[in-house]
């Protein structure tokens, strides 16, 4: 399987869905250990869990309730149980997902299956991917602010996480 991750993460049992992972199992949780080729495409669906997840290699366009996000290394991203999403992979990225039961009920919308990922360009029209480009343009210059960014912060909890969790399975 494809991902930049040490030899401890690589002997985790492979995750059996729609992407590669290796899956790390918890009470009331999974962690997975995801990457993804240039060019995958995740179309809109919903799950049962409240998920939270941080960019180690590459980065995502996630959309959540049509707003679009660009998530980068050493960024965090929610996605709450039951809400409406999408996810776009335009280069090799790798990831690690906390997937968390929720207790949120189900909505009547939650399709049985999750498609496999396609390739960006099949999914996304002319149309679309410049409404994309203009709106993650918009986005980053919100984000531009002076003094620690966001990403700065959410890169070195993400390494102090990534950190904690390799010494709870080291030791």
């Amino acid at each position: 399987m494809p991902g930049l991750y040490p030899d401890v993460i690589k002997k985790l049992p492979l995750y059996d869905g729609r992407f590669d992972a290796y899956k790390l199992e918890a009470k009331g949780s999974d962690v997975l250990f995801a990457s993804y080729p240039a060019g995958t495409s995740i179309p809109l669906h919903t799950h049962e869990t409240d998920n939270h997840g941080v960019i180690t290699r590459g980065e995502l366009l996630l959309t959540v309730n049509g707003n679009v996000q660009r998530v980068k290394v050493g960024e965090w991203y929610h996605v709450p149980a039951n809400v409406e999403h999408s996810a776009v992979f335009e280069v090799e990225t790798d990831e690690i997902e906390f997937w968390f039961q929720s207790s949120a009920p189900p909505r009547a919308r939650v399709p049985p299956t999750i498609p496999k990922p396609q390739v960006a360009t099949q999914a996304l029209g002319a149309g679309d991917r410049h409404e994309l480009s203009a709106r993650l343009i918009m986005a980053e210059k919100r984000k531009q602010t002076p003094g620690l960014s966001k990403r700065d912060i959410y890169k070195w909890l993400a390494i102090f996480s990534i950190s904690v969790i390799l010494l709870i399975l080291i030791f």
